[in-house]
């Protein structure tokens, strides 16, 4: 009795998710699984409330929840009103043109608070923009990727197999982020049990639903927990993926504000996944676990659509994983095998390694300057045979974008390469750690199916970095010494300064000590990792980029 207390209790108040009260609630398994309710069985609403989104229907409808909490109404339904209240047009009274906010670009057709119904993954370029990735929630989305088509209009019919997602607008808007919140409904043809994942956002209609109950809980190790995780708990991390993830306009700009840049997102994923893989109860993963996954059904949903995560600078890593990791938690090969489901999809992480040997402007390259096999690409990567520019096409040229890391110091167009080898140091290499580390303990590098990603993560690892930095610095110096004026001689000052301040070979990036958990769980297991009966050993860090 005491257990169908706490689920009425939930289902009475019908805005909190069960497993928010993770000591109690239940993990559903194929021995406990939830029964599947009759439609009629469900709750008459005539309105629906989240995150501060109220929607109205034009009749009563049944409504549940997923088991994360977001909503879906039996249908189909038609939403009258929605609180508060899409602005359009005329209704919008203030416009702002400042940075690269541009509002008068679409005068007449300004939004605020707006919806989207069956979101899309990419539209088309228009007059304004050639890009494909825009929201219709707000005509202050930064870089005019605004898109006015993806407003929809009060009445909005909803059938079975639709999503709709609305938002309330930051006022005023903060820092080029005018989202403050996000909710979604979703419309389905009957009820689900409640251990349903809510299908994707994007591609719904086509969208698998998930059951909780068939989680693959058994391929998470328990591994002992490091001394510094000791006051760390899975639960601190789980925040980080709850909610809408519309990752479909640069660095989290149609979604509330988080730390939402890729390396930040690499960190994350990687650093959860290693936390679900350590000694903790089953009740103190769970929701993490829950929110990661359903992080990993939106984001495929997001690549079913079109979207790709091709290497650019460090703003489009860790997303690889999450689906990878989703995948493997629901037994999809669909989710958990990428490039053989999706081959022609691009990641961050893959576009920006390789294996020797490379061409690079007609000329063969068997390895890196410091004497590696394995490759940093540069900012925009490597994809099809090819070293990248900014505008992701094959290279014609060389400057401090391109792939500085065939190339000694002295070759280098300046010499402290920002947009090269300041994001290989700064936003990429040490945030890739704990997602590679994670992958290599459950063995899945072959789904993950890159293997100059791994080998590049041992490389940054294990490379004894001193004579590199060495050289960058000799390099500096012997330009500085020979500098003819003022000005070359503050920017030959402020490179040096760099590259004395660069993340140094086996720094690991994480917040909230993490960093210092990865790198507890890298030196211990890294070279030791455990083997399942047929599981074949890994040769050392300090060998497979060589």
């Amino acid at each position: 009795m005491g257990l169908m207390r706490k689920v009425v209790i939930v289902l009475s108040f019908a805005v909190v998710p069960a497993w928010i009260f993770a000591a109690e609630s239940p993990i559903y398994s194929k021995t406990n699984a939830p029964v599947t309710p009759k439609a009629e069985s469900l709750p008459l609403k005539d309105k629906v409330t989240q995150n501060g989104i109220t929607w109205t229907f034009e009749k009563p409808a049944r409504v549940a929840q997923f088991i994360n909490g977001d909503f879906y109404v039996v249908g189909p339904v038609t939403v009258i009103m929605i609180d508060p209240k899409p602005l359009f047009g005329e209704e919008v009274k203030t416009a702002i043109d400042e940075r690269s906010i541009k509002e008068s670009l679409f005068k007449g057709k300004l939004a605020r608070n707006g919806s989207t119904l069956n979101l899309p993954a990419v539209v088309a370029p228009n007059k304004i923009t050639k890009r494909t990735r825009r929201s219709g929630f707000d005509s202050r989305m930064d870089m005019a990727a605004y898109d006015w088509e993806q407003f929809a209009k009060l009445p909005i019919d909803m059938k079975p197999g639709d999503s709709l997602i609305s938002s309330i607008s930051n006022e005023p808007i903060v820092s080029s982020f005018s989202i403050k919140a996000l909710a979604v409904l979703t419309c389905l043809a009957e009820a689900q049990p409640a251990d349903a994942f809510r299908p994707s956002y994007c591609k719904t209609a086509t969208s698998k639903i998930y059951l909780a109950r068939n989680l693959r809980r058994d391929l998470l190790l328990k591994l002992p927990l490091p001394e510094s995780a000791a006051k760390i708990k899975p639960a601190d991390n789980a925040e980080y993926f709850k909610g809408l993830w519309v990752d479909t306009v640069g660095y989290g700009r149609a979604m509330p504000k988080k730390s939402f840049y890729g390396p930040q997102i690499a960190e994350q994923a990687g650093g959860a996944s290693l936390l679900l893989l350590l000694n903790y109860s089953p009740a103190e993963k769970e929701p993490l676990l829950l929110n990661m996954v359903q992080v990993g059904i939106d984001l495929f949903g997001l690549l079913r659509g079109g979207s790709e995560w091709h290497g650019e600078g460090g703003g489009n890593a860790g997303r690889k994983w999450l689906i990878t990791f989703a995948g493997l938690m629901l037994d999809d090969k669909d989710l958990h095998s990428l490039t053989k489901s999706f081959p022609e999809g691009r990641f961050h992480e893959d576009d920006q390694t390789v294996f020797a040997p490379v061409e690079f402007l007609g000329k063969k390259y068997e390895k890196s300057w410091s004497g590696a096999k394995v490759i940093w690409t540069g900012h925009y990567g490597y994809n099809k045979g090819a070293f990248l520019g900014g505008s992701l096409t094959p290279r014609k040229d060389m400057d401090h974008y391109g792939p500085v890391d065939l190339f000694a110091p002295s070759e280098w167009p300046t010499p402290w390469s920002e947009g090269s080898e300041g994001y290989r140091r700064g936003t990429t290499s040490a945030s890739w750690v704990a997602e590679a580390l994670a992958a290599r303990l459950m063995h899945v590098e072959k789904n993950w199916d890159h293997d100059a990603f791994f080998a590049y993560v041992d490389r940054w690892m294990t490379e004894d970095d001193v004579p590199v930095l060495a050289e960058m610095l000799k390099n500096a110096e012997t330009k500085l010494a020979a500098a003819k004026d003022e000005k070359e001689k503050k920017l030959l000052e402020a490179a040096k300064a760099k590259i004395i301040s660069a993340n140094k070979g086996g720094t690991v990036a994480g917040s909230g000590g993490m960093a210092a958990v990865v790198k507890d769980l890298w030196a211990k297991y890294r070279d030791n990792l455990p083997l399942a009966p047929g599981q074949e050993k890994v040769p050392p860090a300090a060998k497979t980029w060589k």
